[in-house]
């Protein structure tokens, strides 16, 4: 089972590391970032900052458990996609006139994401179907 639930753990603990590096970079350097991308609302990255490293708590007690529970890794799944589809829009839109480098760090941010919700969905098939085939309860 452990090596069944090695893709899971591992992009869990991956996605709690980088949530709460980006929150505590949003939380540490929000004034300076800000200027960096052209946001006139400082405030929206002071509040992105504990956010992301609630998140990041959340995610990695996940990670840490013996056995994640599969609603919280669908709910980290679903919150990681939110994530990603609002960064779509802001890059699709274009509604606060961010500079083109803070377009990009979105841009990468979200394949990152992209990929963590991509590789814990995955990671969840793969335990599923071996509890499923093995009768495990």
């Amino acid at each position: 089972m452990k090596n069944v639930n090695s893709l899971l753990r591992i992009s869990l603990v991956l996605n709690a590391s980088f949530s709460l590096v980006c929150g505590s970079i949003f939380l540490i350097f929000s004034p300076e970032l800000s200027v960096w991308m052209h946001i006139q609302d400082v405030t929206v990255l002071y509040l992105l900052g504990p956010g992301l490293i609630l998140f990041g708590l959340y995610v990695g007690y996940c990670a840490t458990r013996q056995k994640p529970g599969t609603y919280h890794v669908w709910f980290i799944i679903i919150q990681d996609w939110i994530w990603v589809f609002g960064s779509a829009f802001l890059l699709i839109t274009t509604p606060f006139g961010i500079s083109l480098a803070g377009n990009w760090v979105i841009a990468i941010v979200a394949t990152i994401v992209m990929s963590f919700a991509i590789a814990q969905y995955k990671g969840l098939q793969r335990v599923t179907r071996y509890v499923e085939e093995n009768k495990i309860m």
